[in-house]
């Protein structure tokens, strides 16, 4: 008895019939086929019997979503001879790792299929790098043990397209997601195995970019020299955290013939209640003082409002100001694109300074990774959708305007507000081993995180696993993976359509 592979997530068409596929029988629904012994017609009837499976499907998962369901072959057919292909078929389950067999039944006579078929799902990546020197360690881990791990614990195959091609990108040492889609677009050659297919690419640095809003209490925070009167400047750093975009991107700053983007309009000065405009041009970015040599810039001089002085009105106790900035929000280790097939991992975290290990990349690799395949699914929570799987119990961060509609009513907002679940990470994430408490607004962790799908990739120098916790490993084994899938929870609408 030969235990035959089906991949559920992918059609029967030519182009998947590679690498260990040798039929097109072995791709999406089984189809069955019969031979008789004798001439004569007689009803035949087929089934699949389940034998055994790795991560059973909950009954309100099965509720929710009926793809989770065997679904049989309908009726009965007519046998015209030797040999019969009737026609009808199974949609078995999407999950990995569900063995079973095929039954006919003619006349009074039961026969059982002498082989088993076990159910797999299949993906591809094209790999892009930014090169880095002339060390190839920099370019691309080693990523032999990852796949290692998703084929052999979660019936998942990544296959690498075109077969051991690394394709070279331009260098840059800061990049955007936009940045990302606009050096890799030229160099994209797998369209025809969309939308099972990502573009994997290893970059340098991943600023996180972030717009914020300043409201800052005046009175005894910042230096007023000279009272208001003359040229009076208000001297303001940026709140811990935050640097102003400049340096990141040379053509968005203005010495390098950019627009200056770190700021955003003009600001407000609120004094003695009245209002006072401070124009673009009297607010400087002090780029004479900078954090980690010169790699981030967080101190702001400001030319008061001339009216402002001469009323001498900041000796009201209300005065305040308030800016609308864009700024760096630290570095990014990596992140999943939500809308497009593109997945990157930097070469280096945390300004530039702390280049990643090895063991560093491939975490986040899977972490992001996961997020691809739909992980951590929010099934039966608030914010979970309709077909997804059930939430695991250490889930954080569901509650999050990210997985709300674009314009969440006011209901969102307030349950928002009152179950905010994020714990400092945007999106779904597992926090198996780990714990955290809020003290001045600010959530800190403890613990050792069991799983790669916590919300960093350490805590306190404890790092996070490159694996999935059992009970998350369980989730990715019965996700459906067929992106072309209506009930299918992946994002991998095509990179050429986008932006």
């Amino acid at each position: 008895m030969a235990k035959l592979k089906q991949y559920v997530n992918l059609p029967q068409i030519s182009l998947f019939v590679e690498r260990g596929i040798a039929l097109l029988d072995r791709l999406g629904p089984v189809h069955f086929k019969t031979k008789f012994k004798t001439d004569d017609p007689m009803l035949a009837k087929f089934r699949t019997v389940l034998v055994s499976e790795v991560s059973p499907y909950t009954e309100a998962e099965k509720k929710r979503n009926r793809w989770y369901k065997l679904r049989e072959p309908i009726g009965v057919e007519i046998s015209e001879g030797k040999e019969m292909v009737p026609g009808t078929t199974a949609q078995l389950p999407p999950s990995g790792g569900a063995v079973y067999k095929i039954e006919a039944r003619a006349g009074d006579k039961t026969v059982e299929s002498t082989d088993e078929i076990e159910t797999w799902r299949r993906l591809f990546f094209q790999t892009f790098y930014m090169k880095h020197g002339s060390d190839p360690k920099k370019d691309v881990p080693n990523l032999k043990d990852t796949l290692d791990y998703y084929e052999k614990k979660l019936f998942v195959e990544l296959l690498e397209v075109p077969e051991g091609v690394r394709t070279e990108i331009p260098y840059l040492e800061n990049a955007t997601a936009d940045d990302l889609i606009r050096l890799v677009k030229p160099k994209y050659t797998v369209k025809d195995r969309e939308p099972w297919v990502l573009a994997l690419v290893f970059s340098n640095a991943l600023p996180a970019l972030n717009v914020i809003e300043i409201g800052v209490d005046v009175s005894g925070k910042v230096d007023l020299p000279g009272r208001m009167w003359g040229n009076a400047e208000l001297v303001f750093e940026l709140p811990e955290g935050k640097y102003a975009w400049w340096g990141f991107k040379p053509d968005d700053d203005a010495e390098n013939g950019g627009k200056g983007i770190w700021l955003r309009g003009d600001g407000k000065l609120t004094a003695d209640g009245k209002d006072f405009e401070i124009p673009k041009d009297s607010i400087k970015l002090d780029t004479s003082h900078s954090f980690r040599a010169g790699k981030g810039f967080n101190r702001l001089r400001i030319t008061l409002p001339e009216k402002a002085r001469n009323q001498n009105s900041i000796f009201g106790k209300n005065a305040s100001f308030a800016l609308r900035l864009l700024v760096a929000d630290g570095f990014s280790g990596g992140f999943a694109l939500r809308d497009e097939n593109l997945l990157t991992v930097a070469r280096t975290a945390w300004w530039r300074d702390t280049e990643k290990t090895e063991t560093e990349k491939l975490q986040t690799l899977n972490h992001e990774l996961g997020h691809k395949l739909g992980m951590v699914p929010k099934g039966g929570r608030h914010f979970g959708g309709r077909y997804e799987l059930d939430a695991p119990d250490k889930l954080y961060g569901d509650v999050d305007l990210i997985y709300g509609p674009e314009n969440p009513s006011q209901d969102v907002k307030d349950y928002v507000k009152r179950y905010d679940n994020s714990k400092g990470h945007r999106g779904a994430h597992c926090e198996r081993g780990a714990s955290a408490e809020k003290a001045d607004g600010v959530w800190e962790w403890s613990g050792k995180p069991e799983c790669t799908m916590f919300g960093a990739n350490a805590i306190k120098g404890v790092s996070a696993l490159q694996k999935f916790c059992e009970v998350c490993a369980k989730l990715v084994i019965r996700q459906n993976l067929d992106p072309a899938h209506s009930d299918a929870v992946l994002s991998f609408k095509s990179l050429l359509d986008s932006r």
